[in-house]
């Protein structure tokens, strides 16, 4: 898969997860950005991996980052 129909599919994916993202991350725009990043690696491991997948993986980056204290910025 190259990188335009990943892009592609990500857009298209995203609207299903984004609220749920938005609310786990509390409001906090770092956070925000790290899930969404984890979902985007996510779809470079299994393009076609469920919602769950997807939320799992934007899940732990957002608590990879917290614990870290910095973000992809």
């Amino acid at each position: 898969m190259n990188i335009q129909s990943l892009h592609h599919l990500y857009q298209q994916r995203l609207p299903e997860i984004e609220k749920t993202i938005d609310i786990k991350s509390n409001g906090n725009a770092d956070l925000r950005q790290e899930g969404l990043f984890g979902a985007y690696q996510a779809l470079r491991i299994d393009p076609f991996g469920s919602k769950g997948f997807l939320l799992n993986k934007a899940t732990w980056e957002m608590v990879s980052s917290w614990r870290k204290g910095k973000s992809v910025d």
